[in-house]
């Protein structure tokens, strides 16, 4: 993993960084489609983004025990 920044390729694998990534249940959409979360602890999730990402801007969005976070546009 190089954790490069750029525009999110369909079905490519991600990391996202931050604090308290972890609850009694998270998920992870790309916009607004379900990830594949392959990975996560505290203070990283790995996901693998969906094939059908509409454009190579996306708005992510991470949930944790029901609180959303903020969309985080990636380009």
């Amino acid at each position: 993993a190089t954790f490069e920044t750029g525009a999110i390729a369909p079905g490519s694998f991600i990391t996202l960084r931050g604090s308290n990534l972890t609850g009694a249940s998270m998920t992870v959409t790309i916009d607004g489609r379900p990830a594949r979360v392959v990975f996560s602890n505290s203070e990283q999730i790995n996901v693998q983004a969906p094939n059908e990402i509409g454009s190579n801007t996306a708005p992510v969005v991470v949930m944790v025990g029901g609180v959303a976070s903020d969309p985080v546009t990636v380009n």
